[in-house]
């Protein structure tokens, strides 16, 4: 492998891979964060906070999913990642990539589960704290 082909993997997989993921997980609470405000009115949960929750979860959970989706594609298509995870981890053996292929599909759905449930967890947080609008709205 040439050096700047191994420079630019490093970049991609190293930094800006793990950066946009944690971003976009971030987004997809926030996103549950304005819904559930949107709804801050209601005493009691109604079929449309319920619904509009589930909607900005699956969104997030999937936009979360074809990144990981393609970052596990990019990290898996290296021809060396097997020996640059052991040397990343200080590992004593070269893990095949069958054990690459099964941390990489189990980390990923459950970081995808995670946000689903983080996003429809803050949508129901903000809708019980309270409305959004200014004190007249409120009277």
């Amino acid at each position: 492998m040439r050096a700047w082909d191994r420079a630019v993997s490093m970049i991609v997989l190293g930094s800006i891979a793990p950066i946009a993921l944690m971003l976009l997980g971030w987004w997809g609470t926030l996103g549950g964060f304005v819904v559930g405000r949107r709804h801050g009115g209601d005493r009691i949960r109604t079929l449309s906070a319920e619904r509009d929750a589930r909607i900005a979860a699956v969104v997030s959970a999937g936009i979360l999913f074809v990144l990981c989706c393609v970052t596990a594609w990019l990290a898996l298509t290296e021809p060396t990642i097997t020996s640059q995870v052991q040397h990343m981890l200080g590992l004593p053996f070269e893990p095949t990539i069958g054990l690459l292929r099964a941390v990489t599909l189990i980390g990923g759905l459950s970081l995808v589960a995670v946000e689903y449930f983080a996003t429809l967890a803050t949508a129901d947080w903000a809708r019980r704290a309270g409305s959004v609008g200014t004190a007249e709205d409120r009277r």
